[in-house]
């Protein structure tokens, strides 16, 4: 059953009101951020034909050989056959005969916030000159590629851009004044602490059995972030209302974050529907460039510089099983450098 009071349909850019949808003896499926209205029958044989077909060719891509890999021009990931290939295919996967290992960072795009957030709050609290502290070579401003100067120019200056408004809508929305004297919020100070322990999903598991009665899993909690990550900022379902109740500044400053990204490309002559899409994105694709810098750009260099045999996707590090020992160390150090000791 789909409980959200707005649905996007295959094929639309934007939200419609589920209850005027006609439907006609057709159920209304749900299939990722897309719904279909179709009988489930017909859906269901359509679908598994191209879940066959796609993990098919995947396998035989990589079977002989055929292998891809280029940097994304929006969020700077690096896509390959292996960052598209389905968890479950990993174990047939193997480097010089050795199983393969996954090295992956918990709560990795909402760690990558809370640095940002760091940054507005150093910024904010404590004056400009320890804004970049711990890691300073880490910034938003950078880009992934250098070929096209022209292009990079106007991603720094867009980098510029977001990292002053994060810094606006952090002193907006998570700070506030006492006797005087500017403090942090409650509930961002809970996020934060969350999100470093590695433990933020499992409180959102907590959450929905304390307000809700229910039982969630973790990958359900892991899947309502992400959804709130790219979802409109007009998205509200049960969870996000669950989330809004207890964490009202970190809900309000993503929401109010993509609002102000839909003006800005709205001003800059994008048409509104382009602009109501990307401004929605932009939040997750700021998360996904960090992670990128530092995956990429950093630890994956840092492993071929010393000539291990490594595969990245996105947040996680592929080696051989007798390299992860030495994996780990070397991601550890670059982490380390970044958040400070041991906070992630």
């Amino acid at each position: 059953e789909i409980k959200d009071k707005y649905v996007t349909l295959k094929g639309n850019s934007y939200p419609i009101l589920k209850e005027n949808i006609k439907l006609r003896s057709r159920s209304l499926i749900k299939d990722g951020k897309y719904c279909h209205i179709e009988h489930v029958d017909t859906y269901l044989q359509r679908k598994r034909r191209h879940l066959t077909h796609a993990y098919c060719d995947q396998l035989l891509r990589i079977k002989h050989r055929q292998v891809y890999a280029d940097r994304n021009e929006t969020n700077h990931r690096l896509d390959s056959n292996i960052t598209n290939l389905k968890s479950s295919f990993m174990g047939l996967l193997s480097i010089d005969g050795q199983r393969l290992s996954n090295i992956d960072l918990k709560n990795s795009q909402f760690r990558f916030f809370v640095y940002l957030l760091e940054n507005a709050e150093r910024k904010i609290l404590l004056g400009d000159k320890f804004s970049d502290f711990p890691a300073s070579k880490y910034s938003l401003v950078k880009t992934a590629k250098s070929g096209d100067q022209e292009g990079n120019k106007e991603e720094k200056k867009e980098g510029e851009e977001m990292e002053t408004l994060l810094s606006i809508l952090f002193n907006d929305y998570c700070t506030s004044n006492e006797d005087s004297t500017r403090s942090l919020t409650a509930d961002y100070k809970l996020f934060k602490k969350l999100v470093k322990t590695g433990q933020l999903y499992e409180y959102i598991q907590q959450l929905y059995w304390k307000e809700l009665g229910i039982k969630i899993e973790r990958s359900a909690a892991k899947r309502l972030m992400f959804k709130l990550a790219f979802s409109s900022h007009r998205y509200n379902p049960e969870g996000k209302q669950i989330l809004r109740k207890h964490f009202p500044s970190i809900i309000g400053l993503i929401d109010e974050f993509k609002k102000n990204c839909i003006v800005r490309y709205k001003s800059e002559g994008m048409p509104p529907a382009e602009a109501r899409d990307r401004g929605n994105t932009s939040f997750a694709i700021l998360l996904q460039r960090i992670e990128s810098q530092v995956f990429i750009d950093k630890i994956l260099a840092a492993c071929y510089k010393r000539k291990l045999k490594v595969l990245s996707k996105h947040d996680s590090i592929i080696c051989r099983q007798s390299d992860r020992h030495i994996v780990t160390k070397l991601i550890c150090r670059i982490l380390n450098q970044l958040f400070g000791k041991w906070t992630y």
